[in-house]
């Protein structure tokens, strides 16, 4: 008797009987099922000014952090423009579920704070005191590569930058991410070597940094302090065309040229300089990598 001569009832024993079935049907299904009935109740994404809006009523009135989901409400913290309400709903959300991300997002804001409170000397400590004690409260609780690398930041403003170097290795190491989200990372680790002093390290990984007219103009001062004077010059060139508006560039390639004694090149970029920043050109006559050229031109002047 072939399968098509079997009734209904015989067919579903085979079937119910054979491997396939069971792996499918206890194991793969249920999953299947699961996730369709997810993506079919999933909510309508609010806007980002809904958001906005939702978060910053939350604030004002009686907090109610449960109206919004955690990550619709860590977004709509992150966009408020006011520091005061990010600082008020940052700490009420940690004192809510006080885990890694609540307290690097606090030690974030107030370490944010500290770097824009420069008048005020013990404002700014205090901050910097919060914003240390809840990021190594989230490091304790979970090791992210965001909050190693706020942790380097932090002992970067703190003046110790071998701390830092410890945990911007340690931010790199834990990420594993989009590529191009590691641009940041690589940017605090060069930031770091070059304060340290190991300019060869802080070019190597400024340029694993999204390039700009910034980072070519550091890895220029990188190769200056190396005497690498060929490499200089491409990095301070590739910076001024970057940003044609921006003079460091043109001043780098001033103290380049004064160390290899190209009166020539100096005199086209001391114009240049005056043309674009007089102020910066008056301080010139100052620098003490330009006393042979200044010295020079008197003799000329004098001839």
């Amino acid at each position: 008797m072939g399968r098509k001569d079997l009734s209904f009832e015989q067919k579903r024993e085979l079937i119910e009987n054979s491997n396939f079935y069971w792996k499918i049907y206890w194991y793969s299904y249920p999953y299947v099922r699961k996730a369709r009935v997810k993506v079919t109740v999933k909510e309508k994404k609010r806007s980002k000014e809904e958001l906005k809006d939702l978060t910053q009523s939350i604030s004002t009135g009686p907090l109610r952090l449960d109206l919004l989901s955690r990550a619709e409400l860590l977004y709509g913290i992150s966009i408020q423009d006011d520091i005061g309400i990010q600082k008020k709903m940052y700490y009420e959300y940690n004192q809510k579920y006080d885990n890694s991300t609540s307290n690097n997002n606090l030690g974030a804001l107030y370490l944010k704070i500290a770097l824009n409170e420069l008048e005020d000397s013990s404002k700014k400590q205090l901050y910097i005191d919060s914003a240390d004690f809840y990021l190594t409260k989230s490091i304790e609780k979970h090791k992210k590569p965001i909050n190693h690398h706020n942790k380097a930041i932090l002992n970067l403003i703190k003046g110790n930058p071998s701390e830092a170097l410890n945990h911007s290795k340690k931010s790199l190491e834990l990420y594993n991410g989009i590529e191009s989200n590691k641009s940041v990372y690589n940017e605090t680790l060069a930031s770091t070597y070059y304060l340290l002093g190991d300019y060869r390290n802080a070019a190597r990984f400024f340029k694993k940094v999204n390039q700009s007219a910034n980072i070519s103009f550091n890895i220029g001062l990188c190769y200056l302090f190396l005497n690498n004077f060929e490499n200089a010059e491409d990095f301070f060139t590739e910076a001024s065309k970057q940003n044609e508006q921006w003079v460091l560039p043109y001043y780098g390639l001033t103290i380049l040229y004064a160390r290899l004694n190209n009166y020539e090149e100096l005199d086209g970029l001391i114009l240049k300089i005056f043309e674009k920043d007089k102020e910066l050109h008056s301080r010139l006559k100052q620098d003490v990598e330009l006393s042979d050229y200044w010295e020079y031109k008197k003799q000329q002047n004098v001839n």
